[in-house]
């Protein structure tokens, strides 16, 4: 199977709104949480007499990116558990900020579906994702950390695990792992394999540039020496 996913608009497929929002607050419909173009490419082989069988056999790769994208500034802070920033624009309302790169791949062996990047860059949040998805068992063991570029007073920094079946997903706190310091250690032990994927993505150069400059960052944050400037910036 080779697969291809393009122009997919991701407010027109992901139906849920967002009441706490700067426009719905001031009577304008509500916007959804996160907007763009959604595109994919994936490979794979499987085999079987039925669609579990071949589910269960896959092997291959499968790339996502999302293009011109926003992501509500509520849901970057919650991923975070920031709790002082998340109160704060409940308060306020809520606003939509760029995506500068979302990219997520993954390499399937025996129906089991590895990520081997996930990353969603905004100018508030770096977010990390990896994990296993399991087609052959219709469970998934997903991890969310969050890198946040501002400080803030009341924020736990605990990974988020999504886990579960398909149908019923789960979402809980890693209270042992609850801490900046533990999870940035944890984010950033990744950053140097993770930047070999991107050139196997091809989500555009702009986008592309974007994680490029996310990872780069966050290396940074981890040896200590700053990040160099992006070309034509000082």
């Amino acid at each position: 199977m080779n697969l291809a996913l393009s122009g997919v608009r991701l407010e027109q497929w992901l139906q849920a709104r967002n009441p706490r929002a700067e426009q719905a607050r001031s009577g304008q419909p509500a916007p959804p949480y996160v907007t763009g173009v959604l595109g994919a490419r994936a490979a794979f082989q499987g085999q079987g007499r039925s669609t579990a069988a071949m589910l269960g056999s896959l092997q291959g790769t499968a790339s996502l990116w999302v293009r011109e994208g926003q992501l509500s500034h509520l849901v970057v802070e919650a991923s975070g558990i920031d709790l002082a920033e998340t109160l704060g624009l409940m308060l306020s309302g809520d606003r939509q900020l760029p995506m500068q790169c979302a990219v997520m791949r993954f390499v399937a062996r025996e129906g089991l579906l590895r990520s081997e990047l996930g990353l969603v860059d905004t100018p508030d949040t770096t977010v990390l994702i990896n994990g296993n998805v399991s087609l052959a068992q219709e469970q998934l063991d997903l991890q969310v950390m969050a890198h946040p570029k501002d400080f803030s007073p009341l924020s736990l920094r605990s990974p988020i695990r999504l886990h579960g079946s398909f149908s019923q997903p789960q979402v809980q706190l890693d209270a042992g792992r609850i801490g900046l310091k533990v999870l940035a250690a944890a984010a950033l032990a990744a950053i140097t394999p993770l930047a070999a994927v991107i050139p196997l993505i091809d989500p555009g150069g702009a986008t592309t540039q974007g994680c490029e400059q996310a990872l780069q960052r966050l290396r940074s944050a981890r040896t200590g020496q700053p990040a160099p400037a992006a070309p034509g910036k000082p």
